[in-house]
């Protein structure tokens, strides 16, 4: 593994989020490296392979669009997430929580298809309010809320 390190002053410092090392996949996307900031004022990180990598401040939040309808019956809601930027294994994942009425829910993600179901319990009465936040590695959120009738 190859250790990469570069001053980061030209940064824009009124964009809360922190710079990240990024690459480009085959097919051109952005791939996320992470990268923490060290006590020389360097952003550093390790890369497996050689290639183009680049500073960038991620300033866009995941998307949520819903995919279902709620029923009654199987009572699921399906989200398709996206985020700007693909995952490397150095750089952490989406981190999400769900909410019924305020009460944590779990959540299942399923990373392939970038979806994420729950399955609203049976103790919660219609109507009610769901809330699904989620927040990318730069700590970018998006909030989807829901009043379910």
């Amino acid at each position: 593994m190859a250790s990469l390190a570069s001053g980061y002053e030209k940064i824009d410092p009124k964009v809360s989020s922190e710079p990240v090392w990024i690459t480009f996949d085959r097919k051109g996307q952005m791939v996320n490296l992470g990268g923490k900031i060290n006590e020389s004022n360097y952003l550093e990180t390790y890369a497996k392979d050689f290639g183009h990598f680049e500073i960038f401040q991620d300033t866009l939040s995941p998307i949520i669009e819903l995919l279902n309808s709620f029923s009654p019956s199987d009572r699921k809601l399906k989200f398709l997430v996206k985020d700007n930027l693909k995952e490397s294994g150095r750089a952490t994942r989406l981190s999400y929580e769900a909410l019924c009425n305020g009460s944590w829910i779990p959540v299942d993600y399923d990373l392939k298809s970038n979806t994420m179901e729950c399955t609203v319990p049976e103790s919660v009465e219609v109507p009610f309010n769901f809330e699904l936040i989620i927040s990318d590695y730069s700590k970018n959120t998006s909030r989807r809320t829901i009043r379910i009738k």
